[in-house]
This record gives structure tokens, sequence and C-alpha cells, in this order.
């Protein structure tokens, strides 16, 4: 899981092997967070997550050794 302060967006990858990047967005409640309905697919197990809050881009890894950039306010690679 990754916590971007800039945008008040927590992102971590699914359980499963379909290998989904999923966002929350921060409400203007403390302790409630908002699933975002436009996740991120890698299609294969993500075991890395890294994040450039500068530029608005997430980088994940896969077991597949495939890296992709989505772009983070269009979750678009």
């Amino acid at each position: 899981m990754t916590w971007i302060s800039e945008n008040r967006i927590l992102s971590g990858g699914s359980d499963g092997s379909e290998g989904i990047i999923h966002a929350w967005k921060a409400t203007s409640q403390a302790s409630h967070w908002q699933l975002d309905d436009k996740p991120m697919k890698h299609g294969t197990f993500v075991v890395a997550i890294a994040v450039d809050a500068q530029v608005a881009h997430v980088a994940s890894g896969a077991v597949d050794n495939t890296i992709r950039l989505w772009h983070l306010n269009s979750r678009e690679c």
C-alpha cells in the first residue's frame, strides 16, 4: 500500500491473482475512505507499487516481470 498525501489517496493491490490496483480517496471525515470506482488493472499478481506524487503516477510491478506506469488521475496506463 502507498499513501499519496498531496492527493489524499491510498492505493494498494488486491489479494487475488487478477492484478488489480485499487485507490481509496480520503473523505472529509478523518477515518473514512471512499473506494475509487476505476481500478487500475495490471493483469497479473502485483508485487510492488511505487508512487511519484509530483507527476501523479503510480508504477506497478508484477510476477510476470512487467512494469506498468499509470496516470493517477485518469487511471490509464
